[in-house]
């Protein structure tokens, strides 16, 4: 599976159960929700023959940072290298603008 699809399968997830809209109405707190990308899930997600950079570049494509909606991306630093940590959708419309 590939990053992008990582992402909409566990933001379909909350959409399917609901979470979404009751937090758009203010009945439920969600928000701001994250998906975590830990090592070993963004090491799955990464070809090891394409590298980091390819992985992050479609994933920063279809977020806010190039967009203007859907999520934003928290790196973290592993020594010199940035890491992908985890995707943050901060308000209920963004999660459901991706």
């Amino acid at each position: 599976m590939d990053a992008i699809a990582h992402i909409r399968q566990q933001a379909l997830e909350q959409w399917r159960s609901g979470r979404v809209l009751r937090a758009w109405l203010g009945a439920e707190a969600l928000f701001p929700y994250r998906i975590e990308l830990d090592p070993a899930a963004v090491a799955d997600l990464v070809p090891a023959a394409t590298g980091l950079a390819a992985w992050v570049s479609p994933v920063a494509g279809a977020g806010k940072c190039h967009l203007g909606r859907g999520y934003r991306i928290e790196f973290s630093a592993d020594g010199d290298r940035r890491r992908p940590r985890r995707v943050i959708f901060d308000q209920p419309i963004d999660l459901i603008q991706f």
